[in-house]
């Protein structure tokens, strides 16, 4: 089943729903009142309160009202469809489910607040071991979770510096772990958290550059900046040269910030398991080393191999045997955390080249995933500045992934959001009503909602779907996502951008990019089939027609062509028109 949080205009499905339903326990007298108390507790959501649903094939099964606050996951109600299994085998799944929920928020304990008691109910929860105690009105039982949580860093060179900030978010907010498993990078990185040496950590990657982790000719042509598509395509002409002729590039500059960087005995004094992918050749099989059966002499070399991406890099001896790259076999992990035991699962995805093994979850695993919507750069090319942006990210979107912050690509203070949230919904739906009208609104429609769900990446509701619009907006015109904005903040940048007529935006100078990143650029700004430049030719098609008739028709055309364009173009000129007004 797929857990997400329900908002008011879930409340057709889950009525629906109710009409078929059960309590999962007795939380109220009748059916009839917990319905009526879930609807109030689904209109009155707030940081603390919260009611989330369980979907599965498209169907909604089940709807729970908790109070998350001081690290307690309170259940105060729950329905579930009514089908013809067994109650306690209901009641055990979603309670697996709701111990999951705790995990996913990191929360110390479980409790179930319930009104009428009976021996059903008393033997499952003496099973469980759960502690009973009286109140009021009902009677409470409740566990505390255990955890024993595994952190995953995936392999993926230069972009490796967005675990760092990953960790960095982890360390504000508490969440320890008591293994790690890494591959290539995440390897290398695997053993700096170890360490725990943050502060040195962050002033590496911020310092690093390719010449740093790779030895090969480099020479600068005259005319071409470092950090211009024509740089970047140099440095890759002679990495590649290098390559063939020495059948991998050298790696004695890795294996000297290995050794300036890593402090084996305070990797061993962490306490914590780690385990380090390599790839054995010539018969490619995945090799994974223990640091508990490791001699810490051993320790450098083996994150050696693990990170050296033959046949750019040369291949690492060890004791007489030559390794590569562990992403050649298990670019992420994960499974073999699983392995030894790990019931909560944090991991780090950075999107490097790679194998990524098919992953099976035991129903009762944690699993928490954090990778970037933002692309993080190239591979084998470093560059501290992009290295220090792709930490911003890291850090950000742990954060929002804990709820400290909102907003999927930008980041946004929690206090207001909502609020602030709504009050932009009206004044853009105003906006339509007195300037575009239609005989019939879309902006909350399905069709809507599943196309900026397929931009956005996440599910997109009547309650978010102008905040996405904003967002998705303000990554079209490549807006800074390394900074906290308020909603205002943000509205403000992006109408300075639009109104600027900065139809080109300049990067060189700024850092590294990527040729996938530069060809998208170009598309963005130069042809006329982009995104961006046909939002903006609805834009001015738009503004050039002043019959109210006229512009209907034509909304409606465009509309059929694309809505997710035709939304966007129309808040851009919602935007244009605020400034005009001020």
């Amino acid at each position: 089943m797929h857990c997400e949080k329900l908002y008011p205009s879930d409340w057709p499905a889950l009525a629906e729903m109710a009409e078929t339903s059960l309590q999962l326990l007795p939380f109220y007298a009748t059916r009839s009142q917990s319905c009526g108390q879930l609807k109030k507790a689904l209109y009155h959501q707030n940081k603390y309160s919260r009611v989330f649903g369980y979907a599965a094939h498209k169907r909604l099964m089940a709807a729970v009202h908790v109070v998350m606050k001081d690290g307690l996951l309170q259940v105060k109600n729950a329905l579930v469809l009514d089908r013809p299994d067994n109650p306690l085998t209901r009641l055990s799944v979603f309670e697996r489910e709701l111990c999951l929920l705790a995990k996913n928020y990191r929360l110390s304990q479980l409790s179930f607040c319930i009104r009428d008691i009976d021996n059903r109910v008393n033997h499952f929860f003496a099973q469980r071991q759960y502690q009973q105690e009286q109140l009021a009105n009902y009677r409470c039982f409740a566990t505390r979770l255990s955890y024993r949580t595994g952190l995953v860093l995936g392999g993926g060179g230069a972009r490796g510096a967005y675990q760092i900030g990953v960790w960095r978010a982890l360390e504000e907010l508490g969440i320890s772990f008591e293994m790690v498993s890494g591959t290539s990078v995440g390897a290398l990185n695997g053993g700096l958290i170890l360490q725990g040496e943050l502060d040195a950590a962050v002033k590496m990657w911020q310092d690093i550059d390719t010449q740093q982790i790779l030895s090969f000719p480099s020479e600068k042509k005259a005319g071409v900046e470092a950090l211009s598509p024509e740089g970047l395509v140099s440095a890759i002409q002679q990495l590649t040269v290098s390559a063939i002729r020495n059948v991998g590039v050298s790696t004695a500059p890795l294996q000297q910030l290995i050794a300036d960087m890593m402090d084996q005995q305070k990797i061993s004094r962490s306490g914590k398991d780690f385990f380090i992918v390599t790839t054995h050749i010539p018969d490619m099989k995945e090799t994974v080393i223990s640091l508990a059966d490791t001699k810490e002499s051993d320790l450098p070399l083996w994150l050696l191999a693990s990170a050296s991406f033959f046949p750019a890099m040369a291949a690492a001896k060890v004791d007489g045997e030559y390794y590569v790259d562990g992403g050649y076999r298990n670019n992420i992990p994960t499974d073999v955390l699983l392995a030894h035991g790990a019931t909560e699962i944090i991991e780090v995805n950075v999107k490097g080249p790679g194998l990524t093994k098919p992953l099976r979850l035991p129903p009762d695993i944690s699993y928490i995933q954090l990778e970037s919507p933002w692309s993080l750069g190239t591979v084998l090319l470093f560059d501290g500045k992009r290295s220090d942006w792709n930490m911003k990210l890291g850090y950000f979107e742990t954060m929002k992934r804990f709820e400290r912050y909102a907003g999927k690509f930008y980041t946004f203070p929690l206090a207001r959001f909502m609020q602030e949230s709504q009050e932009l919904t009206q004044s853009f739906v105003k906006f339509l009503d007195a300037r575009y009208p239609l005989k019939e609104s879309r902006l909350f429609h399905d069709d809507t909602l599943r196309a900026f769900r397929k931009l956005y990446g996440s599910r997109v509701v009547p309650e978010t779907v102008v905040t996405v619009i904003l967002e998705l907006s303000a990554q079209l015109f490549d807006i800074d996502p390394t900074r906290v904005y308020t909603l205002q903040a943000l509205l403000e940048e992006l109408t300075s951008e639009l109104s600027s007529h900065q139809e080109e935006h300049s990067t060189e100078g700024e850092m590294l990019y990527s040729l996938p990143e530069w060809t998208q650029q170009f598309i963005k700004q130069q042809l006329p089939i982009s995104d961006k430049q046909l939002i903006l030719d609805y834009c001015r098609f738009l503004q050039a027609e002043d019959e109210s008739s006229v512009k209907g028709n034509v909304l409606s055309l465009l509309m059929d062509m694309s809505i997710a364009n035709s939304y966007r173009a129309l808040f851009l000129l919602f935007l244009l028109n605020q400034e005009d007004e001020t």
